[in-house]
């Protein structure tokens, strides 16, 4: 059967106005030459010249999973399947755990060679977290232009070198790459015509506290996340 395509984005968010192109053309500040402290970038609400920047959705839950991975070395491995439509999988985990190990898992549990479109939200990544992306995308199981990642400001700040790093990457390779004043931790993945939709406490990159997160198969929350990011991302910096 084919695969349904990716969903048009520039339609997810009715009623707002919204640039979901993934233009990133912008020239790459120089390391050490992004300044912008937290008080100097304004609430995500005054950006989009709104009073309040609230967005929120209810969704009906078919099924719920419930899975303590404490005791297991990764994660990674108490997600022995990928969710069915309307089914939520909530893990809790108190090993190592990386947010991105989640990605080649869920390939992997979805016999799939590629995403078809990933948007990852976090406040902070590795070297090895973006040496891994780098690997996946040269393997051809992330496309370049269906890939964005919205990052912190904080983080920005905090190791200047690891996001230039990655800033170069994103340049190099053809992928979006911004940062703006979030804390989310999302991942959400089109993967041969279902939509998957991870809602996590861990950054991408290696934690050893307790962490949890959540993963759902659903459409309407995958659309959801899509539409809000959609409208802050051409608010954010690259």
């Amino acid at each position: 059967m084919k695969a349904a395509p990716p969903p048009d984005l520039s339609k997810l968010a009715a009623g707002l106005s919204v640039d979901f192109t993934f233009d990133d053309s912008a020239t790459p500040t120089k390391a050490g030459q992004w300044r912008r402290a937290n008080e100097g970038r304004p609430t995500i609400a005054r950006q989009l010249g709104r009073d309040v920047a609230t967005w929120t959705t209810r969704i009906r839950s078919a099924k719920v999973q419930l899975r303590d991975a404490r005791r297991l070395d990764r994660a990674v491995e108490a997600l022995d399947r990928l969710p069915d439509p309307g089914e939520y999988i909530h893990i809790v985990t108190g090993q190592e755990f990386r947010g991105f190990d989640l990605l080649p898992a869920m390939l992997r549990l979805a016999k799939a060679k590629r995403f078809d479109g990933l948007t990852l939200t976090t406040l902070g990544f590795s070297r090895d977290n973006l040496a891994d992306l780098a690997g996946m995308i040269q393997a051809g199981q992330i496309p370049p232009a269906k890939l964005r990642i919205l990052a912190s400001d904080f983080f920005r700040r905090a190791d200047k070198e690891i996001w230039q790093h990655g800033a170069d990457q994103a340049r190099r390779l053809g992928y979006g790459f911004r940062s703006t004043r979030n804390h989310t931790k999302l991942i959400l993945a089109a993967i041969g015509g279902r939509f998957y939709a991870v809602e996590s406490s861990a950054n991408l990159r290696s934690c050893a506290n307790l962490e949890q997160f959540t993963m759902t198969q659903s459409r309407q929350l995958y659309d959801f996340h899509a539409g809000w990011i959609g409208t802050v991302w051409p608010t954010a910096e690259p």
